[in-house]
């Protein structure tokens, strides 16, 4: 998620600040990292969670409530109606990781990524790569 109001799209590397990331559980972990482009007239003062919600009050909850509920809900013919499924569960009680366990997290996912890429570890699950 991207804190700055810029469309980025996938598949594309960009230069980016990444403050904090959310875990949410989806019958597997799935980490949301929560990013600042790094040139951002906002990007230098961003060093963690905390920084981010000094800078952006309120959109680090707010990308917490959309994770959560935004499969609860579907739509009929225009109209929003419940889906039957319950809201996202999120770790470390719903609060951002910073600091050093975002390190960790990132380092384990691009080594993760680098080795599914490169057919070091079989793409068990048919991932789509570039």
């Amino acid at each position: 998620m991207n804190l700055d109001a810029i469309t980025m799209s996938d598949w594309y590397q960009y230069d980016k600040n990444p403050p904090a990331v959310l875990v949410q559980f989806v019958g597997e972990v799935d980490w949301k990292v929560i990013v600042v482009p790094a040139d951002s007239p906002n990007a230098a003062a961003i060093n963690g969670a905390a920084d981010a919600d000094a800078v952006y009050p309120g959109e680090l909850e707010a990308i917490l409530e959309w994770f959560k509920f935004y499969k609860t809900v579907k739509n009929v013919d225009g109209e929003l109606q419940p889906s039957g499924d319950p809201p996202a569960e999120f770790g470390f009680d719903e609060a951002c990781v910073d600091g050093e366990q975002l390190v960790n997290v990132l380092n384990t996912t691009s080594s993760l990524y680098q080795a599914l890429v490169s057919g070091q570890r079989e793409n068990t699950e048919d991932k789509a790569l570039p």
